[in-house]
């Protein structure tokens, strides 16, 4: 399933409220960031907190100059990145006032704030020295050795440059743990992913597990990296609670989403990132899915484990507001799309008739392999004038011949073949809420939502909502 980063972007500001990021924009607490990059003029420069959920973007003009402003309350990472550069990890507390240069290529901080962000420029050549290093061993199994030294050795380098660089940096005692944190958090998400490589291999993943020091660390007990998280380690947690759930409960392996049951019995999280994970439960699926029985099942096992968890609870509640106008009998948001043959349809031109909609895409393989389904779903009304399917394609503009061709290449794919175009038509997975493909939604006749979120897991059932809207 791929996950559209854009989608966030709608869903309020919630990260900016927990995390540091503040409502009230008040001078005390405003941070600025003025981006001088002439060699990026013209371009749209994002950022976001370092868990990617609330998308800001910045318009660089024609001179590559732009300026971010944030209003902070707290220590807080946020990640900024361009079209063509790989992301930056800055480092912010209220009043910093910075200026972050790109010139020939080379990139740097200046002004309050500067040191310790040149310090996080100069740790991520060695983060991309080790991902190099490992991406050269061909053979994970016969080569875990190597791995473990290599760790080593860039764990030490990172240690090493952050002592020759401290006295410029002068971190308060909390800052200097969450940087040496964050360093640590890089080296453990690399031995999470590597482990990854062996899954479905004989070796003793508990003695891998012992060797890699993945079963002994303390960062997944921490309260300070719940409070201020960074990138490097919500990713790291992410890819550990994964393997969790995979290791207890082996039906639903590599499911992360709206997993309870496991985390009764994890000892090895600390109670607060206990309360961090089933609220991302919770967030992700909702996000994903939208609102249902299941997810609802899961918020209210955190309002019960957890009744003081004010400020979670509160963004949930905003979360759901989001999703008001999705709800059944709401009038269906505007939807469009370009024909193979350059006609614009959109939902209206189909009034008076059911109309079932799925999202696709030619590179989407979970579409791809579900399609049959779809098709066979389809074939129950293929007498019927009175129901459409609409098959909308993600596919890009640049993707656009490759979509023609594979509806030349499946003639037996038939319904309403649609594209959404970049600009004109891509207002629609803000409208609608699409995070991941695929996607099914269905309209009644008068054009009002059925469901936003129909489940592709039983086609029988979906089947029978069509035929109910038929009689109505």
């Amino acid at each position: 399933m791929k996950k559209n980063r854009n989608f966030w972007a709608t869903l309020l500001l919630w990260f900016i409220y927990v995390y540091g990021f503040s409502t009230e924009r008040t001078s005390d607490y405003l941070v600025t960031i003025k981006i001088r990059a002439k060699e990026c003029k013209g371009q749209t420069w994002n950022y976001f907190p370092a868990i990617p959920i609330t998308i800001l973007s910045v318009k660089l003009d024609s001179n590559g100059e732009g300026v971010v402003n944030l209003p902070v309350t707290n220590k807080s990472f946020i990640i900024l990145y361009g079209n063509d550069k790989f992301p930056y990890t800055i480092f912010l507390e209220p009043g910093y006032e910075m200026v972050f240069s790109i010139m020939n290529g080379t990139t740097s901080f200046s002004g309050k704030g500067a040191a310790i962000n040149n310090f996080l420029l100069k740790s991520k050549s060695v983060f991309s020295q080790l991902k190099d290093s490992i991406n050269t061993i061909s053979d994970p199994l016969a080569g875990i050795g190597r791995f473990i030294r290599l760790c080593d050795h860039y764990e030490q380098e990172l240690l090493g440059l952050y002592k020759r660089n401290y006295e410029n940096i002068l971190p308060g005692k909390e800052t200097d743990y969450l940087l040496r944190a964050d360093m640590r958090a890089f080296i453990l998400l690399k031995k999470e992913e590597f482990l990854s490589n062996f899954e479905q291999t004989a070796i003793d993943s508990l003695d891998l597990e012992n060797k890699l020091g993945l079963t002994v660390n303390n960062l997944l007990r921490d309260t300070l990296l719940i409070k201020f998280p960074s990138s490097y380690f919500t990713q790291y947690l992410g890819k550990n609670y994964n393997r969790y759930v995979g290791k207890v409960s082996p039906m639903n392996q590599g499911k992360n989403i709206a997993m309870n049951d496991p985390l009764k019995t994890a000892l090895q999280y600390g109670n607060e990132v206990k309360e961090f994970l089933m609220f991302s439960n919770v967030f992700f699926e909702l996000g994903i899915s939208g609102p249902n029985s299941f997810i609802d099942s899961i918020a209210d096992a955190l309002k019960l484990k957890y009744p003081t968890s004010k400020e979670y609870l509160a963004i949930l509640a905003d979360c759901y507001k989001l999703f008001d106008h999705l709800m059944p009998g709401n009038p269906a948001p505007h939807l469009q799309g370009i024909s193979p043959d350059d006609k614009v349809h959109s939902l209206n031109d189909f009034k008076g008739k059911v109309i079932f909609i799925d999202i696709w895409a030619t590179w989407c393989a979970p579409c791809i392999e579900r399609l049959p389904h779809i098709m066979e779903l389809q074939g129950n009304f293929i007498n019927s004038k009175e129901v459409v399917f609409i098959f909308l394609s993600n596919d890009s503009d640049e993707e656009e011949d490759s979509w023609k061709k594979y509806l030349l290449d499946h003639p037996e794919f038939n319904g309403i073949h649609l594209r959404a175009r970049k600009k004109e038509d891509r207002p629609f997975e803000k409208l609608w809420k699409v995070v991941g493909i695929p996607r099914y939604m269905i309209v009644d006749k008068e054009g009002k939502i059925i469901d936003a979120f129909a489940k592709h897991s039983s086609y029988e059932k979906l089947k029978e909502v069509i035929e109910s809207a038929l009689t109505k």
